[in-house]
């Protein structure tokens, strides 16, 4: 999860991937056979109006995986299974997609 950074879009890390801004140039463009796939990534999320569960899986399971734990190193430090991990990380997405809908 990345979401730090100066407020300029261009490519995504090391990926390679064209983020919002840089797809737009021809330069980088991907080619028109393609189609542009939303992830929760590319939205805008009112970070103020986060569940109290939201902020809790942020802090303990995404934020921790954004700084290089592995899903299973995250489950054992919170004495949890994979898949109990894997099924909040899927709440929290749905949450953020929510609070992206323009009438969240």
């Amino acid at each position: 999860m990345t979401g730090c950074g100066n407020g300029t879009a261009g490519r995504d890390g090391n990926s390679g991937i064209p983020t919002e801004a840089s797809a737009s140039s021809s330069e980088h463009a991907l080619p028109s056979s393609r189609s542009m796939v939303e992830t929760t990534a590319t939205l805008l999320v009112n970070w103020e109006a986060l569940s109290e569960e939201g902020a809790w899986i942020t802090t303990h399971i995404a934020f921790p995986m954004s700084s290089g734990l592995s899903i299973v190193e995250v489950a054992s430090l919170l004495g949890e299974t994979k898949a109990w991990v894997t099924g909040r990380l899927e709440e929290l997405q749905a949450e953020l997609v929510r609070l992206a809908e323009p009438s969240a």
